[in-house]
């Protein structure tokens, strides 16, 4: 499973790959996103949606209040 993170304007902000076995993030959850050569800036973000595509079974999208900046 993979994970797509997007921000409030619908811009991937960060993919996690490799999400086996793991609870997927719901509507309300908070996430904590890393930035930075070392994972160094974090960021928090709101999911605020999340949606499955029958066309890409392995991938959830997650759109979160996080509005992109210039962390990456």
């Amino acid at each position: 499973m993979t994970i797509i993170i997007n921000d409030c304007n619908n811009h991937c902000t960060k993919t996690w790959h490799n999400w086996d076995n793991r609870p997927i993030p719901q509507v309300g959850d908070l996430l904590i996103i890393h930035f930075g050569d070392y994972n160094e800036i974090a960021q928090q973000a709101k999911v605020v949606a999340r949606v499955f595509d029958g066309t890409r079974p392995d991938m959830v999208f997650l759109t979160t209040d996080y509005e992109k900046g210039g962390e990456q």
